[in-house]
Order: C-alpha cells, then sequence, then structure tokens
C-alpha cells in the first residue's frame, strides 16, 4: 500500500473525532489487520488469499458469506488481496454507520441495480443457517 493510499483511509475515510482515533487506527487496527492478512496467507501456502479462507476466518456461511467476500474482492480475480482486505475491514470495524449501511445495501443487492428485490429478501431468508 502506497502512501496515497494511507493518507486516503486514515484521513479520508473515517470520521475521526480526535486524535486518539487516528492513533488507534494508525497504531493499532491497521498494523493487526495487516498481521491477520499476512497469518490467513501463511495458513493458505499460496502466494494469494483465496475466497473461502477469507470465508471461513469470517465465520459467514452461505450466501451471505459468499456476498461478503465477493464484495471484498473488487476486482473479480478469485482471491483477496491486501489492497482489498484493509479498507474492507477497516469499513466494517471503524467505519461510520453510513458506510456500513452501504456495505449491507451492497450485500442485498446482488445484481447491483440499487435496489433490493423482495425475491433476494427471499433467498437470503431461506439460506438464513438454522442450528437446533
Amino acid at each position: 500500500m502506497n502512501e496515497k493510499e494511507k493518507k486516503k483511509i486514515y484521513e479520508n475515510e473515517f470520521d475521526m473525532t480526535c486524535e486518539a482515533d487516528l492513533v488507534f487506527l494508525r497504531d493499532f487496527l491497521v498494523p493487526y489487520l495487516s498481521n491477520v492478512f499476512r497469518s490467513l496467507l501463511a495458513r493458505s501456502k499460496t502466494e494469494y488469499l483465496p475466497l473461502w479462507r477469507v470465508k471461513e476466518y469470517l465465520g459467514l456461511q452461505g450466501l451471505l458469506g459468499q456476498r461478503m467476500v465477493d464484495l471484498m474482492n473488487e476486482n473479480d480475480d478469485e482471491r483477496i488481496d491486501h489492497d482489498e482486505w484493509l479498507p474492507f475491514m477497516l469499513n466494517i470495524i471503524f467505519g461510520s454507520f453510513e458506510q456500513r449501511i452501504f456495505i449491507a445495501f451492497r450485500v442485498y443487492d446482488i445484481d447491483k441495480t440499487g435496489v433490493i428485490k423482495q425475491d433476494y429478501m427471499r433467498l437470503f431468508l431461506r439460506h438464513i443457517p438454522i442450528w437446533i
């Protein structure tokens, strides 16, 4: 990740209400998430992080897990790069309410039309895991 991308993450992506937020993001959260990525990469024993490994890490099953990793995989190359992993995870963990709602909306907007269709909601509801 180059300096321009880091600056975007630190300054533009998040509403920093105080200096402590920036310090937490810069000194703890970004290094932690980068270490998680490297750990997942090492477990994969490949030069890239396959989508199934991310889905497994996130603990998301079925359609919801697939949609989350599809959103993370912005360039559709069937693998997650650090440049895809870090901004996505930061938005999930540290993003504003609007950023999180936008991600949730995109999960359910399967055909990317900007509309969540009733049929898609039924599809998701049918795929909710049931534990008895």
